[in-house]
């Protein structure tokens, strides 16, 4: 408790030093000088309430729902009012990363779930935001209710709403610019969590997740993502393939754009190998008409050498 009543005051005094920064940023006689001062006061103590969440976070992590009483009596009312749209996006985005490590840790004996209702409009709003660390944290929050959360908490109507605000998201104008990469990397990640658990989704859903592989601005991330590609090729997912393996050209490019890359973990190496020889000895076709696929000319001659490479070895 002691530690959670520091982190309290701690969070509260940057929340007043927030607002009273915000109010001399309004007074008219803050000239280029001031502004900058502010600025860089203003990129410290996000550096600060970043250190504070993982703080918070940790404690999640060690004590899971055995810590919520302490969260729901210290941690609350300072998490909930700045969670609130009128809150700056920093602001926003710590809230956000709080309640995910709720979902994250205190969901395997349900302590999440009287969370959810309120905490999932939230999460389909700030899909939304333009601000990408609120988009991000947003979409991690939704990938966390699709891998813990069970389904009388975690609905299908839930997923269907979740999976429409992650396919926004992603197609918005620029979301795959540098600097919104790893927001859109995160929403792909969350939707395959998401198709994994609904045959309904995953029919529409998987499709539009190959689209977007691979994925290389949140590495973490992508990693988890190209693992799953793997695991679902070998699964022989049709919704991901097609009923006629007509998009397994486009998974065999994503293949060659990944190995050779740290966007894949080592253990899954072998095993892409493994599906490119069944490939070529069951469905030699494929590989054959491969040079003519629109995707195949982002391969580069690295690339080609790699799936070359991983064919003979």
């Amino acid at each position: 408790q002691k530690s959670t009543e520091v982190l309290q005051m701690l969070m509260r005094e940057s929340n007043e030093r927030r607002d009273e920064r915000e109010g001399r940023r309004g007074d008219e006689d803050v000239d280029d000088e001031e502004e900058e001062q502010l600025e860089g006061e203003a990129e410290r103590e996000e550096i600060v309430m970043q250190s504070l969440v993982e703080a918070a976070g940790k404690l999640f992590e060690v004590y899971q729902s055995g810590y919520l009483p302490y969260f729901d009596s210290l941690l609350m009312p300072t998490v909930s009012e700045m969670l609130q749209p009128t809150a700056i996006a920093s602001s926003r985005a710590a809230a956000l990363c709080l309640f995910d490590d709720v979902i994250e840790h205190c969901s395997a004996d349900g302590g999440s779930s009287r969370y959810i209702a309120g905490i999932f409009p939230a999460l389909l709003q700030y899909m939304g935001d333009e601000t990408t660390e609120v988009r991000q944290a947003a979409a991690y929050g939704i990938a966390m209710l699709g891998e813990r959360c069970n389904d009388a908490t975690f609905t299908e109507a839930m997923m269907q709403q979740a999976a429409q605000a992650l396919v926004l998201a992603v197609d918005a104008p620029g979301a795959w610019e540098e600097e919104h990469a790893s927001a859109s990397d995160n929403a792909i990640s969350a939707l395959g969590k998401i198709c994994k658990r609904s045959d309904a989704i995953g029919a529409v859903g998987w499709p539009r997740w190959l689209e977007a592989l691979p994925l290389r601005a949140d590495r973490e991330e992508a990693r988890h993502v190209h693992a799953t590609l793997c695991e679902q090729v070998e699964k022989s997912n049709t919704q991901l393939l097609g009923a006629n393996h007509e998009r397994l050209p486009d998974v065999i490019c994503v293949f060659g754009r990944l190995l050779g890359t740290d966007l894949i973990a080592d253990e899954y190496l072998p095993r892409i190998g493994h599906l490119l020889k069944q490939v070529h000895s069951g469905l030699p076709q494929v590989l054959q008409q491969l040079p003519s696929h629109p995707k195949f000319a982002l391969l580069s001659e690295e690339n080609r050498a790699e799936l070359e490479k991983a064919l003979s070895s």
